[in-house]
């Protein structure tokens, strides 16, 4: 028995234009699933919530999904053949000669997520963990994240085992920086972001020498925030 396909037909020119659009999504983004509809007329690519739509014929199962890293392959591999044939077949998806494995669904399921609303295209860990808070597993799964947070859950594993390590002589574990840090992303509080990173390290080395004058972290920051402000006016 023959396994089923399915066949669109779309512009070269559209595609690669889409696969460049998807594509400058974040570094992390594209470790998210991405997941190709068609409704009758218009392919969609979305991929964490950047999504872009080019026009299509030809039929297609439900969803069609695949890695979002191998998108830039895809782009990187693009035949030149126009129109492209876009075909489905087993568990690959073929871009004339050119395939990638994917997973393929005749079904979509009637679930509503507002995960692609919850991230951003420069999302970092932070923002990871906040849409966690707020999406069941369902809804992460349909927008095609579960990969994207499995990922952030390792990195903010690695991240508490490495801090603990500082602080283990005080009985304090991994475990229960991984709790203080769940909290902040579940209320959606903090001060600083990945982007940060120059900036925290400068402020935690001003405070090393300050704190016994009780000077506090985010008293540096706004000292820093205004004086930055300052000398461009």
């Amino acid at each position: 028995m023959s396994a089923p396909s399915w066949h669109l037909s779309v512009k070269r020119a559209d595609f690669a234009k889409a696969l460049r659009s998807v594509g400058r999504a974040g570094k992390d983004v594209l470790s998210a699933t991405a997941v190709l509809t068609f409704d009758q007329n218009r392919l969609a690519i979305d991929l964490s919530g950047n999504v872009t739509q080019i026009p299509a014929s030809g039929d297609w199962p439900s969803e069609v999904r695949l890695p979002g890293e191998n998108l830039e392959l895809l782009a990187r591999s693009l035949p030149e053949e126009d129109p492209l044939p876009l075909k489905v077949e087993g568990e690959r998806l073929f871009v004339a000669s050119f395939s990638i494995p994917c997973e393929w669904r005749l079904y979509s399921r009637a679930v509503s997520t507002p995960v692609s609303e919850l991230i951003p295209a420069n999302a970092d860990l932070f923002d990871l963990l906040m849409m966690v808070a707020r999406c069941s597993k369902e809804e992460i799964d349909t927008a095609g994240a579960s990969a994207l947070v499995s990922n952030a859950q390792l990195k903010l594993d690695h991240m508490c085992t490495k801090a603990a390590g500082f602080l283990g002589a005080y009985g304090v574990s991994p475990l229960h920086l991984r709790r203080l840090c769940e909290e902040h992303a579940a209320e959606g509080t903090r001060q600083f972001r990945e982007s940060d990173a120059k900036a925290i390290v400068q402020i935690a080395q001003a405070w090393c020498i300050l704190a016994p004058m009780g000077v506090d972290p985010m008293e540096i920051k706004a000292l820093m925030d205004n004086c930055l402000r300052n000398a461009w006016k």
